[in-house]
């Protein structure tokens, strides 16, 4: 600013330097207000947070994490549960294939096959 004054020959070197010193003060006075104008409007209507939010926020996170743990802990017992049952099922399915007949637990009686109507 001083250096843009200092080329008006027609002011004194106090004048200059006061001018200087207004301009300087008009500048820094305007870039205050509008930083703390924009600061208001931004703690009315900005999307900031408080602590306290913040805090909740991390409650829920870990309450939801609790509870997917606990879902996978439920779906994994289930599956083994569900795996143990199949498990006895297929052995049984084994033993009682449409071809065999069981007629006591030691004895099995195989079928003979049909094809075409006749015994094989």
């Amino acid at each position: 600013i001083f250096h843009g004054k200092k080329k008006q020959k027609h002011l004194q070197l106090q004048s200059q330097i006061m001018h200087t010193r207004v301009y300087g003060q008009f500048a820094v006075i305007g870039m205050l207000l509008t930083l703390m104008g924009f600061k208001s409007y931004m703690d009315s209507q900005g999307r900031f947070i408080t602590e306290l939010e913040a805090q909740r926020r991390v409650e829920e996170m870990q309450e939801s994490r609790e509870q997917l743990l606990a879902q996978l802990e439920y779906d994994k017992k289930m599956t083994q549960e569900r795996n143990r049952v199949l498990g006895k099922v297929g052995n049984q399915k084994k033993l009682s294939h449409p071809s065999y007949d069981l007629v006591k637990e030691e004895e099995i009686v195989v079928e003979e096959p049909i094809v075409e109507g006749k015994a094989v």
